[in-house]
């Protein structure tokens, strides 16, 4: 793909506040949801688009695991709460080790499909800003983005610069829709299908298998210490918006609906129980290995405890499903 000069200045006419977060494409949809007019929080970006229910441990606890979801997917969550989603994802890498012709097209790709949108008048999340993490464009000034700062989000980026494992990736919001009707019922349906995923041969494990495994890793010490703490933060914040995301149809529906109670306090559990891991082990970006029995032990239990509470909530779920008409 040729590259050409755009020297182009734009923003967005709206002034946007970063919100801080472990789950960084939770947060950065919902601050590009919340300038666009939608009325949301992050809990509700989190249920709709099922990241609220994933739960991915790759070997040796490696960052990614926040990471692996289906991308493609997220998309119901903005389209639940009222604005379609145009994306870009190519799948090959652009990172230290891994960038090529190849991939600066795909990056180039995407800087012109974000330049539209903020021309637009409208902020786009990106993929690689900074570190891996995901952020909030809301101007291009030249070949670079200017981005919502805040956390290691920086306030400007070269098209090229994005530091992105898994690709190129750019998510924006281009015009209203009008919700679903039955968007609680498709949630429920759509968190069912995330917390059954199948592994894919990648060593590592999703779903209920995922808790046993990050179980096995801490006590072989395999489990690096970033990467350990930096998963216990993330999963332990997306259990919590799952019990939040949960207890809001409860609240509606006047709690009428018995599995869906069980199902909203089971959750509540599992995040209590991530909650305390998270606490056992505090984010610190350092290298090593978890090598504290004290603490393995400790989270041992608190891991046991939340797949069995993980478990009731995913049986309790599957009978709500049950009990109400899908047609």
């Amino acid at each position: 793909m040729p590259e050409t000069k755009m020297n182009t200045a734009a923003c967005v006419p709206m002034e946007i506040e970063f919100q801080g977060t472990w789950l960084s494409w939770v947060g950065s949809t919902t601050m590009c949801l919340n300038a666009l007019g939608i009325q949301c929080d992050m809990a509700d970006v989190a249920g709709y688009s099922g990241y609220a229910f994933a739960i991915s441990i790759n070997p040796g606890l490696c960052p990614s695991g926040p990471t692996d979801v289906d991308w493609p997917a997220l998309a119901a969550g903005p389209m639940s709460l009222g604005r379609s989603a145009m994306s870009f994802i190519c799948g090959d890498c652009h990172t230290e080790g891994s960038r090529s012709d190849r991939t600066r097209a795909h990056c180039r790709a995407v800087f012109e499909m974000v330049a539209r949108e903020i021309e637009a008048g409208r902020p786009c999340v990106l993929w690689g800003a900074g570190i891996p993490e995901f952020g909030v464009v809301r101007g291009i000034n030249g070949d670079d983005y200017l981005l919502v700062k805040g956390g290691p989000i920086p306030q400007r980026i070269a098209w090229d610069a994005v530091d992105a494992p898994g690709g190129p990736y750019a998510l924006s919001f281009p015009t209203p829709v009008q919700p679903d009707g039955r968007r609680d019922l498709a949630a429920i349906v759509r968190a069912v299908e995330i917390m059954t995923r199948p592994n894919e041969g990648t060593g590592g494990q999703r779903g209920l298998d995922a808790y046993s495994f990050w179980i096995s890793r801490l006590r072989a010490h395999e489990a690096a210490i970033m990467g350990n703490s930096y998963n216990a933060q993330c999963w332990a914040e997306a259990r919590r918006h799952a019990a939040t995301f949960l207890g809001r149809p409860v609240e509606r529906t006047g709690g009428r609906f018995p599995p869906l109670v069980e199902a909203h306090e089971a959750m509540h559990e599992v995040a209590d129980r991530l909650s305390a891991v998270a606490e056992l082990f505090p984010f610190r970006a350092k290298d090593g290995i978890v090598d504290d029995a004290a603490s393995i032990n400790a989270a041992a239990g608190h891991f046991e405890a939340a797949r069995q509470a993980e478990e009731r909530a995913l049986a309790a779920l599957k009978t709500l499903l049950t009990r109400i008409p899908r047609g």
